[in-house]
């Protein structure tokens, strides 16, 4: 902190002279420094038609000490209202997340809402404790044996940047909550009247054999192949069919 001493400035005719007390002039704690490195949304393509009222808005920030991942994504409910929500999730280099929060709303056909917030923290152990107060203010916590190396288990496709940034090397990443999984390398992806370097990589969970099919341009993330739907960034059809074509 910068040390600032104030004299007090007297008149040359005064008699009396009374030094000021020295005053410590306080300065906000630096912050780090950010830059974009990747941002854009992700649309849901069935049967190359896009499906209304699902997106997903991302923007990734280049940090010092790692990344901050900001979302805001729209899409129906599973009960059939519109839910929405806002993520924040601070990543260390390798994208495995130190702590993040969560809030998603669903809007009730009443004009009423009804509000979960999450948090999730890397302990001082290096495990992962997740924390979920729901809309009706029940209080549930998790959280994972062992140090967990990523978070992409849930809903959202930004989180699966993981895979793209992720080299060859790393073959059988834990995922929360201590999941054990098999990453194959990345394959390529051809997308018909393009130039484009696209690859894919699967990630299989062992114990329920799920499959997580991400598509990769360098280390950033593309898409996605989910439950035969094809998730893309806004206006990329065209690797919407490719996906559909390699993996339907």
């Amino acid at each position: 902190m910068r040390h600032v001493l104030l004299i007090a400035v007297l008149s040359a005719c005064s008699a009396a002279k009374s030094p000021a007390s020295p005053a410590h002039a306080a300065q906000p704690p630096a912050q780090p420094s950010e830059t974009l490195w990747d941002s854009g949304t992700y649309i849901t393509v069935e049967k190359d038609v896009v499906l209304p009222g699902i997106e997903e808005t991302f923007e990734i920030y280049r940090r010092p000490d790692g990344y901050r991942i900001a979302v805001k994504y729209k899409r129906p409910a599973p009960t059939g209202e519109l839910s929405d929500g806002e993520v924040t999730m601070f990543t260390d280099d390798q994208f495995s997340p130190q702590q993040g929060k969560m809030v998603s709303t669903i809007h009730l056909a009443d004009g009423g809402t009804m509000v979960t917030q999450s948090k999730i923290q890397r302990e001082s152990d290096g495990r992962l404790t997740t924390e979920v107060i729901t809309y009706d203010g029940k209080t549930e916590t998790a959280g994972s044996k062992q140090p967990n190396a990523w978070y992409i288990g849930g809903s959202l496709t930004t989180f699966l940047v993981a895979l793209c940034h992720a080299d060859a090397s790393v073959t059988a990443p834990l995922v929360y909550p201590d999941k054990a999984t098999s990453l194959a390398p990345p394959k390529p992806l051809p997308v018909d009247g393009t130039t484009r370097t696209v690859t894919s990589r699967s990630l299989i969970y062992e114990a329920s054999r799920r499959e997580v099919i991400a598509a990769c341009e360098g280390d950033k993330l593309a898409g996605e192949v989910v439950r035969g739907a094809m998730i893309v960034r806004s206006g990329d059809l065209v690797l919407a069919r490719a996906l559909a074509s390699a993996f339907r």
